[in-house]
């Protein structure tokens, strides 16, 4: 068994905890102390998405490169598995969504008519439907269920015909540069669309197979590199938030603006990351709370719309003012009640949900190899 890049555990966390921030942002008017560039930071970090999708792509990619996965019996395994991953706590929140009426269409008819779609997945296919249910955290759901579903056939062309990576890599970053103008010109909303997030994925996948490659050739890098490439980032994101290219561009209206530094810096983040072999920091990915809190990411991201709702709630009941100590008490109350959510979520659903079909699974393969042998 290969073993695991145990520093994207701390990427994981970094990002859903950003990833929390901004709604709090979004949601609420949260502001930080001027003079830090936390603000322009804050207000776009749902462009932390694009590593999320960079960093499955890259995973997968470096878990199935080197199994033959496109026989009916591999792909079927693979589905699976990434349903019992996925599905169960999906499920949970679109119960919970549409049990508590959170965050509906304009009729009682739109909402149920959109029903089949949510439980599908498919919403994300849909511009109007994407962002609408809970807190609109369902459209990334959406699109992981879509990337899983073409992922076996892009692996196999990735390992078995692309030849030039670095030119791929490249192309893949000019279209998202290209969508990026497309939206701005026509008005297109794409942050949520499946095509959109695509180039993001296959980039990740892409780096995966370089890093592979280059494994076998023992190439290094030097440890500081990605602290200069996590600050130089930094600061070109607060530089293009306050930048207007033209009349129809101005970064500061949409997060897939920043698509061209936001695709290069976190790619060089992913990985310069899976080189890292500073012992401190290897010690600390294998911590077992860092990989704990690694694993809970996923129920932290679904789990943000009932936090987002208590912070609703306590806003309506307790005064909070507008000063910097405010706004850390408010967010502390979310952020403990969002992991609080989290982690009964995956203690009580995500874990046994897995396991039950786990072992379904495990009996539906034995009794079909014992038909076969009893035939």
């Amino acid at each position: 068994m290969k073993p695991k890049i145990e520093q994207f555990n701390l990427l994981r966390i970094s990002m859903a905890f950003f990833i929390l921030i901004f709604h709090l942002v979004l949601h609420f008017k949260v502001v930080f102390p001027e003079g830090m560039g936390l603000n322009s930071f804050f207000r776009m970090g749902n462009i932390l998405m694009v590593g999320f999708f960079m960093l499955s792509g890259f995973v997968l990619y470096y878990t199935y490169h080197d199994k033959e996965i496109l026989n009916r019996s591999s792909l079927k395994n693979f589905y699976i598995k990434r349903f019992i991953g996925i599905y169960p706590v999906y499920l949970f929140f679109v119960i919970y969504i549409y049990v508590t009426k959170y965050g509906f269409f304009k009729t009682p008819l739109q909402t149920y008519l959109a029903l089949p779609l949510e439980l599908l997945g498919l919403q994300s296919l849909f511009p109007q439907f994407a962002n609408n249910l809970g807190n609109g955290g369902s459209w990334f759901v959406s699109v992981i269920f879509l990337l899983y579903l073409i992922f076996p056939f892009l692996c196999f062309y990735i390992r078995n015909i692309l030849k030039k990576a670095n030119f791929a890599l490249l192309f893949l970053y000019l279209i998202s540069v290209y969508f990026s103008v497309l939206q701005a010109q026509f008005g297109i909303y794409l942050f949520f669309n499946p095509i959109n997030r695509i180039p993001e994925f296959l980039i990740g996948m892409i780096l995966a197979k370089i890093y592979i490659e280059n494994q076998k050739r023992e190439k290094k890098f030097k440890n500081y590199r990605i602290i200069i490439t996590i600050a130089l980032y930094y600061v070109a994101i607060n530089y293009l938030y306050n930048l207007t290219l033209f009349e129809w561009l101005k970064f500061s209206k949409s997060p897939i603006y920043f698509n061209v530094i936001n695709i290069p810096a976190l790619a060089l983040i992913i990985y310069q990351l899976a080189y890292i072999d500073n012992k401190f920091i290897i010690s600390i990915s294998k911590n077992k709370s860092i990989q704990y809190l690694s694993d809970l990411t996923f129920t932290f991201y679904v789990t943000q719309s009932i936090a987002l709702r208590l912070g609703r709630y306590v806003r309506a009941k307790a005064y909070f003012g507008t000063t910097n100590t405010s706004y850390f008490k408010f967010f502390i109350i979310v952020f403990i009640s969002n992991l609080i959510f989290a982690v009964i979520t995956h203690e009580l659903l995500e874990k046994p949900s897995k396991k039950y079909f786990n072992e379904l699974f495990k009996r539906s393969i034995s009794n079909s190899h014992a038909s076969v042998h009893n035939n």
